[in-house]
């Protein structure tokens, strides 16, 4: 072999030795730990307002709700997840965006669960429900608001503020 062989194979075996060796659990980025970033937070909240389309009948429709975990890792531990329904954020989001959406009607939902859990080693709560009937107390063709919020989380659990709620633009038809 060669000398120029022996160097350029060296060379190849000390680049597969940094490339593995770089694999660690303990990533930091700029701006801190990666553990920084575990956050809790809804899904639909990236979808300002998230649309969703009633017909005006006398049966119940429902609309799926729920909040997820991410970060680097899975969850070491269950997480608790409450949720409410914050009514007082409409006026505030009509006026950051120059609608004007009502309120939808108390007495026309319902959350199936106010408190959730983030299974240890999962990503998200089971799939949860707001129960709409809109029957007799919608008006047809009305577009309504339901903001939904995490509450609260464990407290060792970062929640992530702006994606903390998911607007519900419920359109009655």
């Amino acid at each position: 072999m060669t000398n120029h062989k022996i160097i350029f194979y060296c060379v190849i075996v000390l680049i597969a030795i940094n490339m593995f060796s770089s694999c660690k659990d303990n990533v930091v980025i700029p701006g801190g730990p990666i553990s920084a970033y575990d956050m809790v937070y809804m899904p639909g909240a990236a979808r300002t307002p998230d649309t969703v389309t009633i017909k005006m009948a006398d049966s119940i429709q429902n609309v799926v709700y729920g909040a997820y975990y991410g970060g680097y890792d899975y969850p070491a531990h269950d997480i608790n997840v409450e949720f409410e329904v914050s009514t007082s954020l409409v006026d505030t989001f009509n006026l950051k965006h120059g609608t004007k959406y009502a309120v939808l009607p108390e007495g026309t939902y319902t959350l199936d669960h106010t408190t959730a859990i983030i299974p240890k080693g999962n990503v998200s709560t089971d799939p949860l429900h707001i129960s709409i009937n809109p029957f007799g107390k919608l008006i047809k063709a009305t577009n309504y608001l339901l903001p939904v919020s995490i509450s609260k989380t464990d407290a060792d659990v970062k929640l992530n503020d702006k994606m903390k709620t998911t607007y519900y633009l419920i359109k009655a038809l």
